[in-house]
């Protein structure tokens, strides 16, 4: 019989965790033989993606924070846009971000104290498109190739 185990979880862009567990175990039924075996290893890993590119493109929200919060982004593409995340367990197309004025797009929530992940979608007609966030926003890997935002909600 032999078993198996392996894990890893992202801490932010850059560095993840891992830990990797296998076990072993051999029967014989013909001598009576017993025999076991368990390893484990674990570790850090770093990676990082030069920048090649000059210009810096995606959105950078803005949190607002009092007795509710609200997220502001700039955009200037077409569609309507939607936020959607952990605090709406991820569920498309999202809360809708009302344009205040021109290219300005605001979204209100009432998030418990926490840390949540989340996007901005764009649906325009039957398309739909995961705006990127800019290199200043904090971010963490979605596990699908992609990235979410982070936003930190103390009292």
């Amino acid at each position: 019989l032999r078993l198996r185990l392996e894990g890893s979880y992202p801490l932010n862009d850059q560095f993840s965790v891992f830990l990797n567990i296998e076990g072993l175990r051999y029967s014989s039924s013909s001598s009576g033989q017993v025999l076991g075996d368990m390893q484990l290893s674990g570790g850090a890993r770093f990676s990082f993606i030069p920048n090649t590119r000059n210009s810096v493109s995606g959105i950078s929200p803005e949190w607002k924070k009092g007795s509710s919060q609200h997220v502001e982004i700039r955009y200037a593409g077409k569609g309507k846009l939607y936020l959607v995340g952990d605090f709406n367990n991820w569920n498309r197309p999202g809360i809708p971000m009302v344009e205040q004025e021109e290219n300005r797009y605001v979204a209100l929530l009432n998030l418990e104290v926490g840390a949540y992940e989340y996007k901005i979608l764009r649906v325009q007609g039957e398309e739909e498109e995961w705006i990127p966030f800019s290199e200043d926003t904090y971010t963490v890997r979605d596990g699908y190739g992609g990235k979410n935002a982070m936003i930190l909600i103390e009292h």
